[in-house]
């Protein structure tokens, strides 16, 4: 899964300052249960687009500001330890109950 982020550098009076972003757009309809925005998931066929650095023209890659289907989405459950930012690694993504999709009326 690939977001769409910004970086920069600039020079600040007291020095260079590097800076980044996650780009977010208003939340899907699975993503709007648990907040009203999310990050910008770019599909894998625009991930070169996004980052070649040869395209200046923002009109370029606004197109690829969108939300990511909901429906291409799949969620589950995970254990409190993944609230924690010292606690890393591969077990915090297992799950605690099987994936599911959200359903919609």
């Amino acid at each position: 899964m690939a977001f769409a982020g910004l970086w920069e550098e600039w020079k600040s009076p007291q020095g260079p300052v590097e800076s980044c972003t996650i780009c977010t757009t208003h939340a899907n309809d699975m993503m709007g249960q648990l907040h009203d925005r999310m990050p910008v998931i770019l599909p894998r066929n625009a991930v070169d687009l996004w980052l070649d650095p040869r395209i200046t023209d923002p009109k370029k890659v606004k197109p690829l500001l969108l939300q990511y289907p909901g429906a291409e989405m799949v969620s589950w459950a995970v254990g409190r330890a993944v609230g924690n930012v010292k606690n890393q690694g591969e077990d915090l993504m297992k799950p605690i109950d099987e994936p599911r999709t959200f359903k919609f009326d």
